[in-house]
């Protein structure tokens, strides 16, 4: 039994016995006044209106408690995960940039207490100095926003006392503003196994700090009438409050999305912005030191930084990311002889900024280019190396084109969707069907063969996949085999149709079907197969490849204009689509945006249907004198076609 329980029981016993004692002795008194009669009645009363008062202190002094249980539960999951993912952005060894951030003042509604510059490495301290704690973080892409958030969240956490809030970084990009903000960052927390109703009360009691990291993903349209979602988001932030005023939170976007809301009078109020500034020469030389194993290697380099600071190469070593990227693929050593792969002297041959990007891109490991940008990524496109050898192939089944492709239809709740004309009797025929599946939306895509040629990036080389092509029509999963290792992409357009399916069982709005475009480069010219014949129908969707945005579009216009389609269980809409490029080659996958109907946004982003074909790779068609090897038909002696033969190759 705890003290303040026996406390608790000795005064209720004293005054239970004090009371009834009380009560006795009025009770026996000849003259009875009714005050005196009040009081025998009411004075056995008080023991348990004393018990109910102190059950009560107790359950309000446990509440509190339990909520700090709670917090401390959800601050010891954030860290470890912070953690991890910081370590994965700064790379081997945990090296960083000590990067510089200078305050940006706004003509109005500044936060005080922000210094003109700070540094990565005092992150936390800089934060604890404004009033309110409101900052906006901004940078270019590849410039450490990110890491310089994880850094204030992991520096609260790390000296955090029990009534400060627990930072909690979250995207925004899986918020649709017409959904209240603490009711979605509520959502936020089950993440961490808090229910709905705990949530939305560490929110009223600002018990969370929100780090929202994204702000210009909420949009994916390029121009300012495309941030629709970042003006309504940041409406609600400014009315984020607590009980000394504007709620203290972190907001994370580029620097250059930012100014086009600031150009409309749209800003986060009452907080200070900070500009990540560019890595310097300096800087750059300590990092690498401390990172290589053999700084003077990068001797030559480190010179260029110091003497050319607008040089291409100082250009694309101006950020963290780039430059984690750089030490990455020239550390890499041979397994067996453990020498250098690469000498990092390599990176003065290339004379423009995009070489660059694409060499370091093409040699980079999985995973290390993620959240290093280049000026092309910006653009929706991911260079690839130009200094690679190009390849194009093209290939093609005359009587399937002619013909058609038979689909099964595709059916959810029993309702059909999808369906084309069945093939001549005897030709050889293919589905090419994938899909994106969310609990809410599924997607498919039914792609026609290609009726244009196919080329690739990659040449013939042995004599059995020479072979193989020869026997196209007889050996056709022999002949798929060879396209799947050149991985062929189509030549100048790919026609298909993408098929969007509500499966759940509610109402789902899309408001938007996006290609992501992941690689543009010029047309590949190492192999082009020459198409069997044929040629497509009318196609409602355009797709235009070579502009610098590219969207769905019919008749000219946008197919989704500041517009959605509500899609009721079970139903589907359909987009017959013909992708095109004459300028370049260009990969790319679908990405489709909705709300569901609680209120949440989702994302499926949908792959290419094709793993022979490339349905979504598209090169745009070179004269024939510019192919490395030029594939033709191969026909029998009654002109029946039976697959490819090699026509020429440059010497």
């Amino acid at each position: 039994m705890g003290i303040r329980t026996r406390r608790a029981a000795l005064i209720y016993l004293t005054l239970q016995i004090g009371t009834t004692i009380l009560a006795l002795w009025l009770s026996k008194q000849p003259e009875v006044t009714p005050p005196a009669a009040t009081v025998v009645a009411l004075a056995p009363t008080l023991p348990g209106a004393f018990l109910s008062w102190a059950a009560y202190r107790s359950d309000r002094a446990e509440a509190a408690a339990d909520v700090d249980q709670r917090v401390r539960a959800l601050a010891a999951r954030i860290a470890p995960a912070e953690t991890e993912h910081r370590a994965r952005l700064l790379g081997e060894g945990g090296h960083r940039v000590d990067t510089v951030f200078r305050h940006r003042r706004e003509p109005a509604n500044n936060a005080a207490g922000a210094a003109p510059e700070g540094h990565l490495a005092e992150a936390v301290r800089y934060y604890r100095e404004l009033c309110p704690g409101r900052l906006v973080i901004t940078g270019d892409p590849g410039a450490g926003k990110t890491l310089l958030a994880l850094e204030i969240v992991l520096g609260l956490l790390g000296d955090r006392q029990d009534t400060d809030p627990v930072p909690l970084r979250v995207s925004l990009r899986g918020w649709d503003p017409a959904v209240p903000f603490e009711k979605w960052f509520a959502g936020r927390l089950g993440a961490y196994g808090i229910d709905a109703h705990e949530a939305r009360a560490l929110i009223r009691q600002r018990r969370v700090l929100p780090v929202l990291d994204g702000l210009d993903e909420m949009d994916s349209g390029p121009a300012a009438g495309g941030r629709r979602c970042a003006v309504r988001a940041l409406a609600q932030l400014n009315a984020y409050q607590d009980h000394a005023g504007s709620g203290p939170l972190v907001l994370v976007c580029r620097t250059a999305p930012y100014r086009e809301l600031a150009g409309m009078e749209m800003r986060l109020r009452e907080a200070a912005r900070v500009e990540i500034a560019a890595v310097i020469a300096t800087q750059a030389t300590a990092y690498l030191t401390a990172r290589c194993t053999d700084p003077a290697r990068w001797a030559s380099v480190l010179e260029q930084l110091a003497s050319t600071a607008d040089s291409p190469l100082a250009r694309v070593l101006s950020t963290p990311a780039w430059l984690n990227v750089a030490a990455t693929v020239y550390e890499e050593r041979d397994p067996d002889t453990m020498a250098h792969l690469r000498h990092p002297s390599d990176l003065l041959a290339f004379s423009t900024v995009d070489e660059i990007y694409a060499h370091l891109t093409a040699h980079a490991p999985a995973g290390t280019v993620h959240g290093a940008a280049s000026p092309a990524r910006r653009l929706g496109m991911r260079p690839s190396g130009t200094r690679r050898i190009a390849l194009v192939g093209a290939v093609l089944l005359a009587a399937v084109v002619t013909a058609g492709v038979l689909i099964a239809p595709q059916t959810q709740g029993g309702n059909s969707t999808a369906s084309t004309p069945a093939p001549e009797p005897g030709a050889p025929t293919r589905v090419d069907e994938r899909k994106g599946h969310h609990p809410a939306l599924s997607a498919t895509v039914l792609a026609d063969p290609p009726v244009t040629g196919l080329v690739s990036e990659r040449r013939v080389t042995s004599a059995a996949d020479e072979a193989a092509l020869g026997r196209m029509m007889s050996d056709r999963a022999g002949a798929d085999a060879v396209l799947r290792r050149l991985h062929v992409a189509r030549a100048g357009s790919a026609v298909y149709k993408l098929t969007v399916t509500n499966v759940s069982g509610r109402p789902v709005r899309v408001t938007d079907v996006t290609p992501v475009v992941t690689r543009r480069t010029a047309p590949v010219h190492a192999t082009n197969l020459s198409p069997f014949g044929g040629s497509g129908g009318t196609i409602p969707v355009d797709l235009d490849l070579d502009v610098r945005f590219p969207q769905f579009t019919r008749n000219g216009k946008p197919y989704f204009d500041a517009s959605s389609r509500t899609l009721k269980p079970g139903e589907a809409f359909d987009l017959s689509v013909d992708s095109h490029t004459s300028r370049y080659y260009v990969e790319y996958h679908v990405r489709i945006d909705a709300v569901d109907a609680h209120g949440n946004r989702i994302t499926l982003d949908v792959p290419d249907p094709d793993d022979v074909f490339g349905a979504f790779r598209v090169s745009g068609v070179l004269p024939d004198s510019e192919y490395t090897d030029r594939w033709t038909t191969k026909e029998s002696k009654t002109s029946a076609v039976l697959g490819w033969k090699r026509d020429r190759a440059k010497r």
